[in-house]
């Protein structure tokens, strides 16, 4: 069991790389996609080049902080799960801050089919680090 959960903290991680390419406009996941362009926090602030580059920087160290937790995992150490917490509500962070919600219907029914999504893995994480911790504090 700790096997698969390492990994799937490690592929997590990869994940968070995708979307560090996208903002770094490397790739697109989607064609078309433009985030984190018009972030609601940071946007107007900064305007979109110095966000693209926060979120590149912000994506890229939550991969590392779900890698090491994986990492941590596999050799055993007892940090392993507060350092798989603090990278999931990092990433919860993340995503909210550089969220750009929508700007038009069509754009509105793909933002709360992504939200709802988001949300469902959310409470999926968090069942699984109940479940973990519970085991952790035995």
């Amino acid at each position: 069991m700790g096997i698969m959960m390492g990994i799937f903290l490690i592929l997590h991680g990869l994940m968070h790389l995708l979307y560090a390419g996208q903002s770094w406009r490397l790739f697109e996941l989607r064609p078309g996609m433009l985030w984190p362009n018009n972030a609601w926090l940071f946007s107007p602030l900064l305007g979109d080049g110095p966000t693209r580059y926060l979120a590149t920087i912000s994506l890229a160290l939550a991969a590392l902080s779900f890698w090491a937790s994986g990492l941590g995992l596999f050799f055993g150490q007892a940090w392993w799960h507060p350092a798989a917490v603090g990278a999931v509500l990092f990433s919860a962070v993340i995503f909210l801050i550089f969220n750009t919600f929508a700007n038009s219907v069509e754009e509105l029914k793909k933002e709360v089919r992504y939200i709802v999504k988001g949300l469902k893995m959310s409470i999926m994480g968090f069942l699984w680090c109940v479940l973990v911790l519970a085991d952790f504090f035995k």
